[in-house]
């Protein structure tokens, strides 16, 4: 009776409460949807084709959408909705619901009943795990029904994939490997990767076959095309975005430590020192029909499933940079730079590599809002994230690093830092992709004899393959890895505990997907929007009538944000660097107040000038006001170069005051003093803000001069009493005296440090070169070069051919026409080697072009120059040849046969093995009956050597294994 009495009593106040809760909060959730679909509107980034087109869509939907009233948002949804937004836990939830529904009781107490939690599903068992398959269609169904109103008929969208292990617990050994996907296209992108499938074990699975088999059908049926609202659709797979030890899972292939890990080129590692590595840097390319072929089987493992659906196994498996270029390389550089890794006179001093870190931390105040995190020092390098390598590589390394390594392992890292910046800008990445992949090339080579050539492994190596990809895929943020390591965080959050972690993923994800009102892409347009309106910056007096002030102005198109503030007013405009002094919007059009630099200067001459890739160093600040329409916005990273970015502990003459004050403030002891209140006073000096003409100027004396604010105002107070800290800071250094060295040997007999390899010559860049430099993009098919094993199979003259000559051929001298053992074995019927090289053989009929082997040995070989004069054994005996004149009856086993010893006949005088052989019977000629043997009935031919030998053939290389 309760329960059904308070069944009624529910339904009740649902009908009751309903119109009055929704009346009540009708403007406040209505006003959170709206806004969200704005911000996504404005997040889109649109060619400018269609921008009008699209556009004038959204509004007329929007039209409509007001025409119609939307009901308003329950209570139920609203919570639903903010459940899922901010990752609410069940627990947590129901919490919540017991609590409300004293007020509400429509609500239900169970959170999974509020979120509409998922609980049919099936998971397979395969691949030594569980396994389940969410879909491609069903998980960009939302987006791809967006898009379809919006595109051609028959249009191919380009599906990105991305595959990778997840470790789960610190405890465990339990591991997800999901299946991620991301659209890619002319005019859209996906804001964030999906999921599509998911695997859950405690290894990676262990057939790739069974983890991509439903991945494969259903790439299969979308290639063929699908039907979309009224539009007939087409998906494909555009690349595949793996780190190494995936990317050889996934393609079956060898692990990047293998001799034939290198999966862009067919050069066989050298391992050297523990270490595989990879030292050509000009090796023949594989391709993607040599690969399906499987030319090079010392490559291929097993056939990948993903042949199946057309994908480029070479082509449309670029290298992740982030994995490549970040952890790989910048990641090693730094290990060998300041810890224990690399050549001893590579290192530096932990006194270096504090006063670099000092510099690093002293940048955070101008980092701009666009990167996820400030650096950090040296000492926490191990806990670097990639963004942090990447932004120490591109942007902070040039500037922390001068003066602190040597000039040649500084240009050394310059190398790499401007080839990465080159194919990383989508202005420069096709323009000037020669010219970086020039620069990689020379990085490699001088990484080799710098470093030593033990450190040129996998990562290094590939730098030599990326611009081949940059020309096949745009610029690297195109298929790196960010997006997608930035979900696999989100997917582990997903996991609340130990037990079942794959069911608790699948219910989270059918939540996500059952209250997200939001396509998983972003349409590209040229939208901007103003945010923080104040009413204290300058304002020209050139405007007329009402002017908004405001302190952010957000670019949809790139997702730049300028501001006022520090860090993030740095722009160009006008083909000047400038500081943003305020944002304007005057009748819906957006204007800049600027100062601008006068002085710009290059910021390195090698390899290149920097200011062909827009690195400059700017000075002297004008004090005129500029203001100007705002177009197209490239914004600057400014990092405080020379004085800028330090602090001085200034003495003030007039008032005999002491403070600390940024080194832009000082110039010729004359100090410019804001007229600002303690709290943006402090603000001011830690973020370095520029000086202005209205601040008061002083006459100061500088005490002190540090890197580190927090180290300055250690310092003050004792200023306050000293006269000179500076000459206090020497002193500290000198208070103990060492004692004198002395030196266990001569001078003249230590061993002076050896020299660093000079740096290789850069051409330089110029208009010309730029367009010389550029490469083609490497061909989808088999190329028209001849590959390694087509080269070492010429027709002409091979290492085994010119070794097997007629003449002094070991093998030949030793295989006599009349019967030998190798003859005997190899007989015209079942001769196994004669009957595969009787015709042209697989690797015999690629080869067109001379090979490697026989551009060596133009000159006669080193058997052939042995043999042309009398040689050791020749020496010896009286006859020219070792064999021959040993051999004065036809062969060694004939001998055998027939006389007592088998080296008493090989000899016209006792050797040594005839001394030790008794003139009995030997062995053999016991066993053998002095009759044709079994070999000697088989061997009516002359044997396979002789028939090599005899005329120029080709000669398969991998033969010599059986030798």
């Amino acid at each position: 009776m309760e329960r059904s009495q308070w069944s009624n009593l529910r339904r009740r106040a649902v009908k009751r409460t309903n119109d009055r809760i929704a009346k009540v909060e009708e403007s406040l959730y209505t006003g959170v949807v709206w806004q969200m679909q704005g911000e996504m509107v404005s997040d889109i980034d649109l060619a400018e084709n269609v921008e009008t087109e699209i556009v004038s869509e959204v509004s007329d939907d929007e039209t409509e959408d007001d025409e119609e009233s939307p009901p308003p948002l329950d209570l139920s949804t609203s919570l639903s909705n903010w459940a899922v937004e901010y990752s609410v836990s069940l627990v947590s939830l129901s919490a919540l619901l017991c609590i409300l529904q004293e007020h509400h009781p429509f609500l239900p107490k169970d959170g999974r009943t509020l979120l509409k939690t998922t609980t049919k599903y099936t998971l397979e068992k395969l691949a030594g795990g569980v396994f389940f398959y969410f879909g491609i269609l069903k998980m960009f169904g939302k987006t791809l029904e967006y898009l379809s109103s919006k595109i051609p008929d028959r249009h191919a969208f380009s599906l990105q994939l991305n595959m990778d292990g997840l470790p789960l617990f610190k405890s465990s050994s339990t591991q997800f490997w999901p299946v991620l996907g991301m659209l890619r296209g002319k005019g859209y992108i996906s804001s964030r990767p999906l999921l599509i499938a998911l695997y859950c074990g405690q290894s990676k699975p262990t057939s790739v076959h069974e983890y991509l088999g439903a991945l494969v059908q259903e790439l299969g049926m979308l290639s063929k095309g699908f039907v979309m609202g009224s539009k007939t659709l087409f998906l494909k797979v555009c690349s595949v975005i793996c780190d190494a030890p995936a990317r050889a899972f996934i393609k079956g292939i060898k692990s990047h430590s293998g001799y034939a890990g290198c999966d862009k080129c067919v050069q066989p590692g050298v391992y050297i020192c523990h270490r595989m590595t990879f030292p050509e840097v000009s090796a023949v390319c594989r391709t993607d029909e040599s690969f399906r072929r499987g030319t090079d089987e010392d490559h291929h493992l097993i056939v990948s499933p993903l042949l199946e659906t057309g994908v480029g196994m070479v082509s449309q498996f670029p290298h992740d940079y982030m994995h490549l270029v970040c952890f790989g390389v910048m990641r090693r550089l730094l290990d060998m730079w300041f810890g224990s890794g690399g050549p001893l006179r590579c290192h530096s001093s932990s006194r270096e590599m504090n006063r670099v870190s000092e510099k690093l931390v002293s940048l955070k105040a101008f980092v701009p809002v666009e990167f996820a995190r400030k650096p950090r020092s040296l000492a926490e390098r191990c806990r670097w994230k990639a963004t942090e390598l990447r932004q120490f590589l591109l942007y902070t390394g040039a500037v922390v690093l001068r003066g602190v390594l040597a000039e040649e392992i500084y240009s050394n890292f310059m190398l790499l830092s401007v080839a990465i910046s080159v194919l990383a800008n989508p202005l420069y990445c096709s323009s000037l992709n020669g010219f970086a992949n020039t620069l990689l090339v020379s990085f490699v080579e001088h990484f080799s004899r710098l470093y030593g050539p033990e450190f040129v492994v996998y990562s290094v190596h590939g730098l030599t393959h990326l611009s081949n990809d940059v020309m096949l895929h745009g610029h690297l943020d195109l298929f790196s890895g960010f997006p997608f390591e930035n979900y696999l965080c989100t997917l582990k959050k997903m996991v609340h505990k130990a037990h079942s972690p794959l069911t608790q993923v699948i219910r989270r994800v059918s939540e996500v997907e059952m209250h997200n009102q939001q396509c998983s892409v972003e349409l590209k347009c040229l939208k901007r929007q103003a945010k923080g309106e104040h009413g204290n910056g300058p304002l020209p007096e050139v405007f007329e009538g009402e002017v908004q002030q405001f302190r952010e102005l957000v670019c949809m198109s790139s997702g730049v944000h300028v501001k006022i503030a520090n860090g993030d007013n740095c722009i160009r405009i006008n083909q000047h660097v400038a500081l943003v002094e305020n944002i304007l919007v005057y009748k819906d059009q957006e204007y800049i107040v600027y100062r601008e630099f006068e002085k710009s200067e290059k910021f390195y001459d090698y390899p290149l000038d920097s200011r062909e890739v827009g690195v400059l160093v700017v000075s002297h600040l004008s004090a005129d006001l500029k203001c100007a329409r705002l177009g197209e916005v490239f914004k600057y990273f400014r990092v405080p170069f020379g004085v800028e970015g330090m602090f001085h502990i200034a003495s003030f003459t007039t008032t005999n005051e002491v403070e600390v004050v940024p080194a832009v403030w000082v110039n010729d002891n004359v100090c410019k003093w804001p007229p600002y209140k303690p709290d943006a006073l402090h603000k001011a000096v830690r973020s370095h803000e520029q000086p202005k003409e209205t601040w008061t100027p002083y006459p100061v004396k500088i005490l002190y001069t540090s890197h580190d604010f927090e180290d300055a105002r250690q310092r003050l107070s004792r200023a306050e009493i000293e006269s000179d800290l500076q000459s206090e800071a020497e002193d500290d250094l000198r208070k103990r005296k060492p004692k004198p060295r002395q030196r266990f040997l001569p001078a003249e007999l230590v061993i002076k440090k050896r020299p660093l390899p000079k740096l290789p010559a850069i051409p330089s860049l110029s208009s010309t070169l730029r367009e010389a430099i550029s490469p083609e993009p490497l061909p989808l098919h088999l190329s028209s070069e001849p590959s390694r094993f087509q080269q070492q199979c010429s027709p002409k003259s091979s290492r085994f051919q010119q070794q097997c000559s007629p003449e002094s051929s070991r093998f030949q001298q030793q295989c006599s026409p009349e019967s030998s053992r190798f003859q005997q074995q190899c007989s015209p019927e079942s001769s196994r080697f004669q009957q595969q090289c009787s015709e042209p053989s697989r690797f015999q009929q690629q080869c067109s072009e001379p090979s490697r082997f026989q551009q060596q040995c133009s000159e006669p070989s080193r058997f052939q120059q042995q043999c042309s004069e009398p040689s050791r054994f020749q020496q010896q005996c009286s006859e020219p040849s070792r064999f021959q004149q040993q051999c004065s009856e036809p062969s060694r086993f004939q001998q055998q046969c027939s006389e007592p010893s088998r080296f008493q006949q090989q000899c016209s005088e006792p050797s040594r093995f005839q001394q030790q052989w008794p003139p009995e019977p030997s062995r053999f000629q016991q066993q053998w009956p002095p009759e044709p043997s079994r070999f000697q009935q088989q061997c009516s031919e002359p044997s396979r050597f002789q028939q090599q030998c005899s005329e120029p053939t080709q000669v398969d290389p991998m033969l010599r294994c059986e030798f």
